[in-house]
C-alpha cells in the first residue's frame, strides 16, 4: 500500500482500522468492453499505456508531477523490500522456518477480472463479449508465463525448487462450462510451463474446488502443491493425493475461536486422513493475515502436536 496509496491508487484500501488489504471491485474496471481488441492486440502495450495510468491516477499527470510520483513509489516499495528480506533471513537463520514460495502469479482470467474490467464486468463479458473474452486471456498467458519465470529467475539459485504461488479467484464462481472454455486451458498450459522450467506450481485453490478434482487429475503428476480452502480431506486424497502434495484445510477460523482440545482434535484428523503415503503439508486453509487471525495458545498447541504427531517415519 504504500507504493500504490503515492500513484494514486483507489483499487484496494484498508479493512477497518486494521492492516488488512481489502480489494475493491469498485475502481477495478478501468477498460472498457469496447478496448478488447486493442488489448487482444498487445497486452503490454495496452497495460502500460492506457491501464496504468487509469489505475494510478498520478502516473498520469505530466512530468515532473508523474516523475516524482514514481519515485516516492519505487522508494517505498526498495523500502518494503529491504523489511521483508530481513524479516525472512531471520525465520530462516534463527528459527528454520523455510520461505514456502518465491514468487506469485496471477491466473489470466483472474487477472482481468481484478485489475482491468472487474468481476462484474468480467461476468457480463462472458455473456456479451465471449470470444473477445476468451481471446483476451490467450494474449495475456504468455505475459503471465514471463512475470511468473522473470520473479523465479532474478533471484539467487538455492538448494530448493523454486516454487510459485497461484491465487485462484473466480473458479468457484464460474459455471463449469464456463471454467472449461475461460480458464482451465489457460491454467493447464501455464502450469506445464512452469513445471518445465523447475519451478513449482503452488495453486492456492479457493472455494470448494470439488467438482473441478477430475479436470487437477491431468495437471502434471507429482509436480505441483495444492493448497486448499474447502474439500473433504479423505476425498482430496483419494482422488488428488496421486497427482499432487496437498496442503491446507485446517480451519483458521478455529485457530482463532476453538480451545486447544479442539485444534489439536482437528489436527490429528487432518493428519490421519491425508499424511499417510506422504505427500501432505499441514497447513492452515488460508493465510493468516494478523495477530488476530489465531490466538497464540492455540498456535503453540498446534505447532507442538504437529511436530511431534505428524513425523514421517
Amino acid at each position: 500500500m504504500a507504493l500504490l496509496f503515492p500513484l494514486g491508487s483507489k483499487s484496494f484500501h484498508y479493512l477497518n482500522e486494521s492492516n488488512i488489504v481489502q480489494y475493491s471491485d469498485e475502481n477495478a474496471e478501468v477498460m472498457s468492453s469496447e478496448e478488447y481488441p486493442e488489448f487482444i492486440k498487445d497486452p503490454f502495450r495496452f497495460m502500460v499505456e492506457k491501464v496504468l495510468p487509469r489505475k494510478y491516477s498520478e502516473l498520469a499527470k505530466d512530468s515532473p508531477a508523474k516523475d516524482l510520483a514514481l519515485a516516492k513509489g519505487a522508494m517505498q516499495f526498495g523500502m518494503y523490500g529491504a523489511k521483508k528480506g530481513a524479516a525472512e533471513a531471520n525465520l530462516i537463520t534463527q528459527y528454520g522456518i523455510p520461505m514456502l514460495f518465491d514468487g506469485l502469479a496471477i491466473m489470466p482470467l483472474d487477472w482481468i477480472a481484478d485489475f482491468f474490467r472487474g468481476i462484474k464486468g468480467a461476468f457480463m463479458d462472458m455473456r456479451r463479449r465471449p470470444e473477445e473474452l476468451l481471446e483476451a486471456a490467450q494474449a495475456l498467458t504468455p505475459l503471465v508465463i514471463r512475470f511468473g519465470m522473470g520473479q523465479m529467475f532474478s533471484t539467487p539459485p538455492k538448494a530448493n525448487p523454486k516454487i510459485i504461488l497461484l491465487p485462484l479467484h473466480l473458479p468457484t464462481m464460474l459455471k463449469t462450462a464456463d471454467f472449461d472454455k475461460f480458464y482451465w486451458p489457460m491454467f493447464k498450459t501455464i502450469i506445464e510451463a512452469f513445471v518445465a522450467n523447475g519451478v513449482i506450481p503452488m495453486p492456492f485453490y479457493e472455494g470448494d474446488w470439488s467438482r473441478y478434482y477430475d479436470h487437477l487429475q491431468d495437471l502434471p503428476a507429482k509436480k505441483t502443491l495444492g493448497w486448499f480452502e474447502h474439500g473433504d480431506p479423505k476425498e482430496l486424497k483419494q482422488k488428488l493425493g496421486n497427482t499432487m502434495c496437498i496442503l491446507g484445510l485446517f480451519p483458521l477460523t478455529l485457530l482463532q475461536y476453538g480451545t486447544k482440545e479442539e485444534c489439536i482434535t482437528k489436527a490429528k484428523e487432518l493428519l490421519d486422513d491425508l499424511a499417510p503415503g506422504g505427500g501432505y503439508i499441514f497447513s492452515t486453509d488460508k493465510e493468516l493475515l494478523s495477530a488476530a487471525d489465531g490466538k497464540a495458545e492455540n498456535i503453540i498447541a498446534v505447532n507442538k502436536f504437529v511436530m511431534e504427531y505428524g513425523i514421517y517415519k
